[in-house]
């Protein structure tokens, strides 16, 4: 997948926005060992086994021409995909030696294809402030009160 000749992307967050990791959260690594990628394989690991579609998140991705997924997760993006019937047109995972914070990382994306994203859909308010500051139309996946929902902001 060559990115700089994309004329548009259809941009899409993995987790808390196409999966639910909420049950995986007991082994997110805490404090200071949270700013080492490595430490979040065991995380990973389950969230690959146990996270669950997010309806509204899957419905857009579905609708989407051509989604990318771009996720902080380091693998297994594509079997959890092929496990729930996705078929993104491509999966961006952080490389394991990029010790960006995850806003970081997408900022770092935003910057350099802003021009080229038609849509952005993430859990994450701050990166979807900034998306929507470079000119980028967002969804926000949201999940108040414990039921999840999404906005166009």
């Amino acid at each position: 997948m060559n990115l700089q000749n994309m004329t548009s992307m259809n941009v899409f967050d993995l987790d808390g926005t196409l999966r639910d990791v909420s049950k995986s959260n007991f082994l997110a690594p805490r404090g200071n060992a949270a700013c080492i990628n490595k430490n979040w394989h065991n995380w990973q690991r389950d969230a690959n086994e146990h996270g669950l579609p997010i309806e509204q998140g899957i419905a857009l991705f579905n609708s989407a021409y051509n989604p990318i997924i771009l996720t902080s997760s380091q693998f297994g993006t594509a079997d959890w995909c092929k496990k729930h019937s996705l078929v993104p047109f491509g999966v961006i995972e952080r490389q394991a030696d990029d010790e960006l914070t995850p806003f970081e990382y997408k900022k770092a994306f935003i910057d350099e294809f802003a021009q080229q994203i038609n849509l952005w859909v993430d859990d994450n308010t701050q990166v979807c402030r900034y998306a929507m500051r470079k000119g980028i139309k967002v969804v926000q996946i949201a999940a108040p009160k414990g039921k999840q929902s999404c906005q166009l902001i």
